[in-house]
């Protein structure tokens, strides 16, 4: 059974040409229904357009019966020319404590007239240069609850638009399109429903910018064939309900967001999406994300994915003609509370300003297997967690960073295990240092053939507050451009390793703990093998 994205638009197309000397005027007033969020955020939407000569800027003025509330400004789509898909202008109000930020510069306004729904409304929309063709049946407004920079949840009733044109009016104008009440758009059914990448592409390009809510388990099963989304694509599902990504390829001009504010899943195989920005966003105990051979590609931005407790996060395999598993031109994240279980098998992670994995929750445990790539080569690798108790193990694998690597556990029991991994950039020397260390009193870390290499430092340290940390290190080699640090607070064992150092290289137990030192190949101008405390 297939039901595609309903919703209320204008009743019918109106084309007309928009210029830096008319105003694009909406006027607009509030539902009456009850809303079921309190809105922080007012978006602008424009629908597609066609550029015809380049402006270098959208500006948006909100008004109160004639009183002006506060005026923003957006660059998107300046300098360009052609079709361009203005899910939204980038114009946006908010209010104080709004943490939207998405699409240029939103204004703080005060919303009480927009929450009582007292507003006497008008926009007015300006562009300070250039032309463009636009649908004046297209434009809309939406309410938001934004809970993050670019992350929000469509309210509705949406605002009813009564009035859309241009100021000044001539008279070879066209009446103005009927007043536009959007609904939420929905998909679900009885049956759990299986949609192609081109019907699911409709969808997104119809929604304008609004979220699209999935009530029923959804598939996109297609070929590998590339199928271009000409808009951006947000995706809001209902409790327990499952996005399947199968053998399907979507590039999508505008942000994708996947969301549930209960436990949702995403699940792709042998699957490609992209976007200038991808965010998973489940709230919901037992939420999972999961890609076997498939790709999370964000090619202007952040890749972040947020999860709460007994979460779920697997990675696994490369995808046919990709390198990465998941790739950003900025970073990539994974947060998560309570629980989280993380697995990185025969996969490369490639963020180029960092690679971010944080446990903020009493249990973490992360796995990182069978040839994994982390890549952060301008910026770091920083795999943190907070809770009680924790585990990291790292095998086969390579992480690569242009500025630091830090591997810490803060809580009370902490165990990084390292075999056969090699930490440090790429290629030249990076510009701070590798840092594992578990500040829990009963730390552990072990390493075994591990090599660090062309950092300025390198800092391992289990429990240095504590009384029973423990350090292991076997068979590693070590090239770094500055001191090189082994200590635990109970016992430290450093054997049968080769290290060199231009500063100093120390292996030691303060407060007279066991240490041995034995069967290295040191090299520095200092070092010091278990010194007496």
């Amino acid at each position: 059974m297939l039901l595609a994205a309903l919703f209320t638009a204008a009743a019918s197309a109106q084309t007309a040409t928009w210029t830096a000397a008319r105003t694009l005027r909406i006027e607009f007033r509030m539902p009456t229904a009850a809303w079921p969020l309190a809105p922080n955020t007012v978006n602008v939407y424009g629908g597609y357009v066609t550029l015809q000569q380049p402006h270098t800027g959208i500006t948006a003025s909100l008004y109160n019966n004639g009183v002006l509330m506060g005026t923003s400004f957006s660059p998107l789509g300046a300098g360009a020319t052609g079709l361009y898909s203005y899910y939204g202008f980038g114009t946006s109000f908010k209010t104080a404590t709004s943490p939207w930020a998405h699409g240029g510069t939103p204004t703080v306004v005060d919303f009480t007239p927009l929450r009582d729904r007292t507003i006497q409304g008008r926009i007015d929309v300006n562009i300070a240069t250039g032309s463009m063709l636009i649908n004046l049946g297209s434009v809309a407004l939406a309410i938001l609850e934004a809970a993050g920079p670019n992350y929000e949840q469509s309210i509705y009733p949406s605002p009813i638009i009564t009035s859309v044109k241009r100021i000044p009016e001539l008279p070879t104008d066209p009446p103005p399109p009927p007043s536009v009440v959007p609904g939420p758009p929905v998909i679900g059914g009885d049956d759990d429903i299986v949609m192609s990448p081109s019907v699911f592409k409709a969808n997104c390009e119809a929604t304008k910018g609004s979220a699209i809510g999935v009530r029923t388990n959804l598939a996109i099963t297609g070929s590998s064939s590339a199928v271009q989304v000409a808009s951006g694509c947000t995706i809001d599902l209902a409790a327990n309900v499952n996005l399947i990504v199968e053998s399907a390829n979507l590039t999508f001009t505008g942000p994708l967001n996947i969301q549930s504010r209960s436990r949702g899943a995403l699940k792709m195989n042998k699957s490609l999406l992209a976007a200038p920005t991808i965010t998973v966003d489940f709230r919901g105990s037992g939420s999972e994300v999961s890609t076997m051979e498939s790709t999370l590609r964000a090619t202007g931005g952040t890749l972040a994915v947020a999860l709460t407790d007994e979460a779920q996060f697997e990675v696994s395999k490369r995808y046919s003609g990709q390198t990465d598993s998941l790739w950003s031109t900025a970073k990539v994240t994974l947060s998560a509370g309570n629980k989280l279980n993380a697995g990185l098998f025969n996969a490369n992670i490639r963020g180029n300003l960092g690679v971010e994995i944080q446990g903020n929750g009493a249990e973490t445990t992360l796995k990182s297997v069978d040839d994994v790539v982390l890549n952060a080569p301008q910026g770091s690798i920083q795999l943190t967690t907070t809770g009680s108790k924790s585990l990291f193990e790292i095998s086969d694998s390579q992480m690569l960073f242009g500025h630091s690597l830090a591997l810490t556990l803060t809580g009370t029991e902490g165990t990084i295990k390292l075999s056969k991994a090699t930490l440090g950039p790429a290629s030249g020397t990076a510009a701070a240092g590798i840092t594992i260390e578990t500040s829990a009193n009963r730390g552990l870390i072990e390493g075994s053939e591990v090599t660090l290499r062309r950092a300025r430092s390198a800092t391992l340290r289990a429990s240095r507050t504590g009384s029973s940390g423990i350090l292991k290190w076997e068979k590693g080699s070590g090239s770094i451009s500055g001191n090189i640090v082994f200590e635990a607070s109970g016992a430290t064992e450093v054997k049968d390793g080769s290290f060199s150092s231009p500063t100093s290289i120390r292996i030691f137990t303060p407060g007279g703990g066991s240490c041995d030192g034995s069967s290295n190949s040191l090299s520095a101008p200092l070092v010091q093998v278990c010194p007496a405390f």
